[in-house]
């Protein structure tokens, strides 16, 4: 008997919400996939959270959803590494906290963290910062060697939830008995990837001294900052809330002092941590990896094997395709080599980039390439070069990033035409078909207060399986798909997943 040929199709963005407010995918006019969706067996993806290696609530990624799709590992990442720690009790004896903690205590110098305050757990949970300040006071640490640098989100479907959280940090702080709001800006002027910010120049400057706008109290200052922003006509939003020190409390850093970068993703702060780094004498520590010359108590479990090695081991030829602004998903990302720089080609594996736009905004051109790139999966059929394939469409999150609503459901709508071409290719030369969301996006395009929304959200995706023999799929999470395709290939689930079949 010969062997099923598969296609898996991973479409970024395309999220599930029934209500049509904000909705790009509901409103686009998509005969294809909605056929398709109702007529084969369907079920819902959870795309965030746990799926990914994430705490719960937490935003979706294509970037971790790809791992998780290729790898069907149950991804252990900082934030849960960082959980089960709390739980058991290893948190409050790591060696790179405790340094953090000792340098201070011993020295008897600042202890100043900057944390996040937010109600998704993408770069840190509350929780968590709150059992570092347990941990701060069970070592020693005094209330007023204890500076808190809170930078405020803004990012979330509420834009305003900055005076919630400050009060319950402060309310916590008095109950403890142990540490001070210091300073408060909104992210804006502290995560970033331009390495030449002059609003991260600006926050440097105001930890250095107290030459920043000054507060009596942190809520009062986010009252003020939302007044003048509205009063400037601009987005009023918790990001955008302004640098400002505590007029009592605010101590500038100083040689001796410790500087505690608590985040579980601070590639943006490495603008920040660079000027840091120009301080004389001064301690750093980071909650996970920033760069080489910092020390960090956690770092994400390495994963021990992926679909594409495993396929190969077992003469599968592969083929991918997507463009160069999704290239490293479907190849280095989808193998689970999430932090390598160089992709790993496996024996039998053929891959295609198709060259990407340079726009500054995908929605200058919502069909992308995702004409170029079913040609060229068409292609590679017609030569039968491959068993397993595996293409990405990016056109509903590229451009749903852009917040144009309307450019959006453009989007949807060529990734519809799109797929039904690759659907009847499919069915032309004997392969199956599967479709699965990455993220999600277009589905949610505003916000609480019908802002346009840009980043992803934390909706659940669709995945399908394009074969009528199979009666019923499961719901599932995305590291259940490699097993899925196992499954239907007629292969064995190798004990390193820890996804289960869907079907």
């Amino acid at each position: 008997m010969s062997k099923k040929k598969v296609v898996l199709l991973l479409i970024d963005g395309y999220g599930l919400r029934y209500e049509n407010l904000g909705n790009a995918i509901n409103m686009a006019y998509k005969p294809n996939l909605d056929g398709c969706f109702s007529s084969f067996p369907t079920c819902e993806i959870e795309l965030s959270g746990e799926s990914i290696g994430l705490l719960s609530p937490s935003r979706s990624s294509s970037r971790l959803a790809h791992q998780a799709i290729g790898t069907g590992i149950k991804s252990f990442r900082v934030p849960l590494i960082v959980e089960k720690s709390i739980e058991d009790g290893s948190f409050y004896r790591n060696d790179e906290l405790l340094l953090a903690v000792k340098n201070a205590q011993i020295n008897g110098t600042g202890l100043h963290v900057l944390a996040m305050l937010s109600s998704t757990s993408n770069h840190l949970k509350f929780d968590h910062l709150l059992a570092f300040v347990k941990m701060a006071k069970l070592y020693g640490i005094s209330r007023d060697q204890l500076y808190l640098h809170v930078v405020l989100d803004g990012r979330n479907e509420n834009p305003k939830e900055a005076i919630a959280l400050i009060k319950r940090l402060e309310d916590f702080l008095n109950e403890e008995e142990i540490g001070r709001i210091a300073s408060v800006a909104g992210r804006r002027y502290v995560y970033t990837y331009d390495l030449t910010s002059l609003e991260v120049s600006s926050y440097f400057d105001a930890l250095l001294n107290k030459e920043a706008q000054q507060f009596k109290d942190p809520i009062s200052h986010v009252v003020k900052s939302y007044q003048e922003l509205e009063e400037q006509g601009e987005v009023i939003s918790d990001e955008y809330v302004d640098i400002a020190v505590s007029e009592e409390y605010f101590y500038p850093l100083k040689s001796g002092d410790t500087f505690l970068f608590l985040d579980y993703n601070p590639t943006q702060l490495k603008l920040i941590a660079n000027k840091l780094e120009t301080v004389e004498g001064l301690c750093l520590v980071s909650l996970s990896k920033i760069d080489k010359f910092i020390n960090y108590a956690y770092q994400d479990k390495l994963v021990s094997g992926c679909l594409g090695n495993l396929l190969s081991k077992r003469n599968y030829r592969q083929f991918r395709v997507s463009e160069s602004l999704r290239f490293k998903h479907i190849t280095t990302y989808f193998d689970g080599q999430i932090n390598s720089d160089k992709y790993k080609i496996y024996p039998n594996e053929l891959t295609s980039e198709i060259i990407s736009n340079e726009l500054v905004s995908q929605a200058l051109n919502p069909k992308m390439k995702a004409s170029k790139i079913v040609d060229s999966i068409v292609r590679a059929m017609k030569e039968q070069i491959f068993d397993f394939g595996l293409v990405n469409f990016a056109n509903i999150e590229a451009v749903g990033f852009s917040g144009d609503f309307y450019k959006t459901i453009e989007a949807c709508e060529v990734v519809d035409q799109e797929f039904s071409r690759l659907y009847e290719a499919c069915k032309q030369y004997g392969f199956t078909l599967m479709v699965c969301s990455t993220s999600s996006k277009g589905e949610t395009m505003v916000d609480n207060a019908l802002r346009p929304y840009l980043l992803n959200s934390s909706s659940n995706g669709i995945f399908c399986i394009l074969d009528s023999s199979v009666k019923k799929i499961q719901n599932g999470r995305l590291y259940d798909i490699a097993p899925t395709i196992l499954t239907y290939l007629g292969e064995t689930i190798p004990p390193f997943m820890d996804g289960k079949s869907l079907i």
